[in-house]
């Protein structure tokens, strides 16, 4: 489970965006949505209505466009979706690609057969075992 970001910038898009976040929320994670001004009252909504209907709280939020900028650069954001038409698209990749720390996913796809896949959240841990008291022969083995 991790915690996503989702850009809402486009009222075209609405479509969209609520396959996106149901798809974020279907698969467990919690999720920020930054909403332009225009849309900011509508996903607010949304977002109470999911809290009235049992979604635990905190899991679905809803803030202004104008924070998105620091909360991408958080450590503790672990996806953002942007749409793939959207004009903060290369704006956004470009900040996630400046922060440090690990790499996060940056999903543009709005595929729905593609989406629950992309929002599935995968952690790979790698451990140099040698360093520990590990069988280092067994990295120069054949075919290793």
């Amino acid at each position: 489970r991790g915690s996503l970001s989702i850009l809402l910038d486009d009222p075209r898009h609405n479509g969209e965006y609520l396959m996106a976040i149901l798809s974020v929320l279907v698969g467990g994670n919690s999720l920020t949505a930054f909403a332009a001004d225009e849309l900011l009252t509508e996903w607010q909504e949304l977002a109470q209505a999911l809290l009235g209907a049992g979604l635990p709280e905190n899991v679905f939020l809803v803030a202004p466009l104008a924070s998105a900028e620091q909360a991408l650069g958080s450590r503790y954001t672990d996806g953002v979706l942007v749409h793939a038409r959207s004009v903060y698209l290369h704006a956004v990749a470009q900040q996630l690609a400046e922060r440090s720390g690990p790499v996060i996913p940056l999903i543009s796809c709005v595929s729905p057969r593609t989406l629950l896949r992309q929002t599935q959240l995968e952690k790979s841990i790698s451990i140099d075992t040698t360093a520990a008291g590990g069988n280092a022969s067994l990295m120069t083995m054949p075919g290793a």
